[in-house]
């Protein structure tokens, strides 16, 4: 099973090298065959970019407003 602060290690996006280090996993492919599914993929980092992009921009935008 695995426990809850690896399953965090996935979500924060670590690399998956540290991953199987901590894990003692003999090769990469054991650890991402294993549990390759719990990274997110491309489509997800890209959404978070550019959620973090427009998170930004709109608070300096309403930091605007309050100025004037």
């Amino acid at each position: 099973m695995v426990g809850k602060p690896l399953i965090t290690s996935f979500a924060a996006n670590l690399n998956p090298k540290v991953i199987q280090a901590r894990l003692g996993h003999a090769t990469i492919t054991e650890t991402m065959d294993t549990y390759g599914h719990l990274f997110p993929d491309a489509e997800d980092l890209g959404r978070g970019a550019i959620d973090a992009i427009f998170a930004v921009a709109l608070t300096e935008q309403e930091r605007n407003q309050e100025t004037r």
